[in-house]
């Protein structure tokens, strides 16, 4: 009888626990650049389609990146460090993998890539990109670019 007794108590913990009925929050991001920008020696984002995924903390870039005589679309896979202030949400992505244009195979590219800043109110904000600027780095005098960030805001969760 105290076996049952426990046996009942974890069964009823774990199906406490289960969580199949929340669904994975995904945040998508529209990035683009805002007004005129001039030539740069070195790759830099232009516009993409950046999806966060809550459960595991990852995200997916896929984005134009441009210069002066080249231009490439890259998809960009990692995780994500979110660092909230008051209205603020700072979103560090983290790459890991990088795969250029019709490529199959991604490559390993652990590196900070840049950082999303959004207003929590409006869901949007800027990009910076430090991809762009430790590539730059001794290149170029300056490298900014102001990328613009709207994003949808995540499906308000319902209750029972």
């Amino acid at each position: 009888m105290k076996y049952l007794i426990s046996v009942v108590l974890i069964t009823v913990f774990f199906a406490g626990c289960d969580n199949k009925d929340s669904p994975d929050e995904i945040l998508n991001c529209q990035l683009a650049v805002t007004g005129k920008q001039d030539c740069t020696p070195v790759l830099s984002l232009q516009s993409g389609d950046l999806i966060l995924k809550e459960a595991n903390l990852s995200f997916q870039l896929i984005a134009d990146y441009e210069a002066c005589f080249q231009k490439e679309k890259y998809t960009i896979t990692g995780s994500y460090e979110r660092r909230s202030q008051t209205k603020i949400n700072e979103i560090e992505l983290l790459a890991k993998f990088i795969t250029a244009g019709d490529e199959a195979k991604a490559k390993a590219f652990p590196r900070t890539i840049g950082i999303v800043s959004l207003d929590t109110d409006t869901n949007k904000g800027n990009f910076v990109d430090i991809w762009a600027v430790t590539q730059a780095y001794g290149k170029s005098e300056e490298l900014t670019t102001t990328v613009e960030v709207t994003c949808d805001a995540p499906p308000e969760k319902q209750e029972n």
